[in-house]
C-alpha cells in the first residue's frame, strides 16, 4: 500500500486535548500522523549517502520542507518556518512526538503511541490516556502542564506590578486577576492594531498562549507595553511576528533592547568628487613617486 493511501483513526476525545486547542499545532500533529510511514522502510538520508531504516510511525523532514508541505500557498496568516518548528518542539515537550536530529538538513519525527492510534485490536481510550513511553512523567493535559508552570490560580497577584498585569479598558485599569477574558480580548485588540504583525484571529488566547502569558506575568521585567510602542519591528526578510512569539520568553526583552530597530543606511564617507583607488595617473597603483594628495581634496582612503 502506498504511503499516501489508507486512513488513520482520530478519537473524539482528541477535542479535549491541549493540542486541539491550538489550531496550528493541531494542523501540524495531524500532518505528522498522516505522513508517518505505515511500515518500516529503508531510505537514504537527504544530504548524505547513509541508508537508514525509518520505523513505522516515523517520517523524515526538515524545517523548510515541513513548512512548504503544510503551507504551500503562503498568506499573511501563515506562520514562519521557525514558528512552525517551535510548535513541533512543543509537541515533543508534550510527549506527542519524538525528534531525532539526523544532520543539519533533516530530522526524524516519531509519533508517540502510533500503534495505539492505528492498531485495530487496541482500545483507542488507552491511546488517549497513556502518553509516549518515557522515564519522565508525561505532559499531556493542562493540569499536568500546570505542574511545570505556575497557573494563574497559584500566582500571588498582590506582589505583581499593576504596570504589567494592568491594562486600560474603557478608561478603567483592569488587572488580569479581575477579569481575565476582558484582559485577553484587549491585549489581542491592541496587538491586531499594531503594524506589520500577523493578526490574531481569535478573541481569546488558546491554552498554549495562556500558559505563556502566565509565565510572562510573573516576570517583573516583562515590559510588554513599552515593547508594543516600538512596533513596527524591522526585519530584512519582511517577517511578521505573531502573538505567540510576542508571549515567548525573551521576545519583549529583545524588542526593548532595540534588536529589531530600523537599521540606518551606511553613511557616505566621502563628499564631493568621487575617486577610485588607482591614484592620480590612473595606472592602477595607489602610490606614485613624488605625488602628494591635495589637502583640499575630498578623497579619503576608505
Amino acid at each position: 500500500m502506498a504511503e499516501d493511501e489508507g486512513w488513520i483513526k482520530l478519537h473524539r476525545k482528541f477535542t479535549d486535548s491541549d493540542i486541539f486547542q491550538h489550531p496550528g499545532m493541531w494542523h501540524l500533529f495531524c500532518y505528522c500522523m498522516a505522513k508517518a510511514h505505515f511500515r518500516d522502510k529503508e531510505i537514504v538520508v537527504p544530504g548524505t549517502f547513509e541508508k537508514r531504516i525509518v520505523k513505522r510511525g516515523s517520517l523524515i523532514t526538515g524545517r523548510n520542507a515541513l513548512h512548504e508541505r503544510l503551507y504551500p500557498h503562503k498568506t499573511q496568516f501563515s506562520p514562519s518556518p521557525s514558528t512552525l518548528w517551535r510548535w513541533l518542539e512543543q509537541l515533543e515537550v508534550m510527549e506527542s512526538v519524538k525528534l531525532e536530529n539526523l544532520n543539519n538538513r533533516c530530522t526524524m519525527v516519531t509519533v508517540c503511541q502510533y500503534e495505539r492510534y492505528n492498531a485495530h485490536n487496541l482500545a483507542v481510550e488507552q491511546a488517549m490516556n497513556k502518553p509516549c513511553a518515557s522515564n519522565e512523567q508525561a505532559i499531556g493535559t493542562i493540569e499536568e502542564l500546570n505542574k511545570h508552570t505556575t497557573h494563574s490560580k497559584g500566582l500571588n497577584w498582590e506582589s505583581l506590578s499593576s504596570a504589567i498585569t494592568g491594562i486600560e479598558i474603557d478608561g478603567e485599569l483592569v488587572t488580569y486577576d479581575q477579569d481575565s477574558l476582558r484582559w485577553e480580548a484587549e491585549l489581542i485588540r491592541q496587538w491586531n492594531g499594531l503594524q506589520n504583525v500577523t493578526q490574531h484571529r481569535q478573541m481569546a488566547l488558546d491554552l498554549f498562549e495562556r500558559r505563556l502569558l502566565m509565565e510572562r506575568l510573573q516576570d517583573p521585567g516583562w515590559f510588554w507595553k513599552q515593547a508594543m510602542a516600538k512596533f513596527p519591528l524591522w526585519s530584512e526578510s519582511g517577517w511578521m511576528p505573531d502573538l505567540s512569539w510576542f508571549l515567548e520568553f525573551g521576545s519583549v526583552t529583545k524588542i526593548n533592547g532595540n534588536r529589531y530597530s530600523q537599521k540606518t543606511p551606511r553613511e557616505v564617507r566621502s563628499k564631493g568628487k568621487k575617486h577610485d583607488r588607482k591614484g592620480p595617473d590612473n595606472s592602477g597603483s595607489a602610490y606614485v613617486p613624488g605625488w602628494k594628495p591635495d589637502p583640499n581634496d575630498a578623497w579619503k582612503d576608505a
